[in-house]
């Protein structure tokens, strides 16, 4: 690939299953890595505006790297990412008891353990513009109810170099579903370096604070005033060290 990795360092077999690495790429000089493990982007290879391409999205060089070092680098999140509190939920009159992996807190985070990011995919489609991948998560998984068949695909673009994800995902029984991409971006392209000169903008007048344990409190707060408003771009790190309850919170 352009970004350097090596295919074969991403084939191996986990649990009677393949993993690969499939590269997207389009006339203006971008090009995509993405594996079937976790569904994950690996790189994202983009020209700035003189033409020069770069690495944007944080990830490894190998597959062995993302399973022994476990994190949601590029992943898809399911069936539901964030905290579900006391990993429990009521649905139609039914409570449901799920399997908790946030810690002594008690809650399930981001699907829980494993997830949807541990998960070997099936490819379904792959060439240089599109990858479609499926994964069926069984009635009882880490306590969801329900047979889910989810399917993504990542397409790029041929003249707007813009990376599309779409979601589906059908179900035989019903459940609650929260997917999500996870990458890490720094869009320098220099890893070593922070992303707190980058510019950010946000279109959002309200967002959803957290309490002491990282769990939304169900409010929504202005972001007016304080360190979260981005509603006008500016440095990610102007106010990052600021006195900010929500700040400290996440560190």
């Amino acid at each position: 690939t352009a970004s350097g990795l090596q295919r074969k360092d991403f084939q191996t077999e986990v649990n009677g299953q393949h993993t690969d690495l499939f590269t997207l790429s389009n006339k203006q000089g971008m090009e995509v890595c993405i594996t079937n493990y976790g569904a994950r982007v690996v790189s994202i290879l983009v020209p700035d505006r003189n033409g020069k391409r770069e690495d944007v999205v944080c990830g490894f060089s190998t597959i062995t790297e993302y399973m022994e070092q476990r994190q949601n680098f590029g992943s898809t999140v399911g069936r539901y990412i964030g905290r579900i509190l006391n990993a429990r939920f009521t649905l139609d009159g039914v409570e449901y008891k799920l399997v908790p992996n946030n810690g002594k807190s008690g809650h399930i985070s981001h699907g829980g353990n494993p997830g949807f990011a541990d998960r070997i995919w099936k490819v379904e489609q792959a060439d240089t513009h599109r990858v479609r991948l499926s994964y069926l998560s069984p009635d009882g998984e880490n306590g969801f109810p329900g047979n889910l068949k989810v399917t993504l695909v990542y397409s790029l673009g041929e003249d707007d170099n813009a990376l599309d994800l779409t979601y589906e995902a059908t179900t035989d029984a019903p459940t609650v579903l929260n997917l999500s991409h996870h990458s890490f971006f720094n869009i320098s392209g220099n890893f070593t370096k922070s992303v707190e000169d980058q510019q950010l903008w946000v279109d959002a007048d309200r967002f959803t604070p957290y309490d002491d344990k990282k769990c939304v409190t169900g409010e929504y707060l202005p972001v007016a005033g304080t360190p979260l408003d981005f509603r006008m771009p500016h440095a990610i790190g102007e106010c990052i060290d600021a006195d900010h309850p929500q700040l400290k919170v996440v560190n």
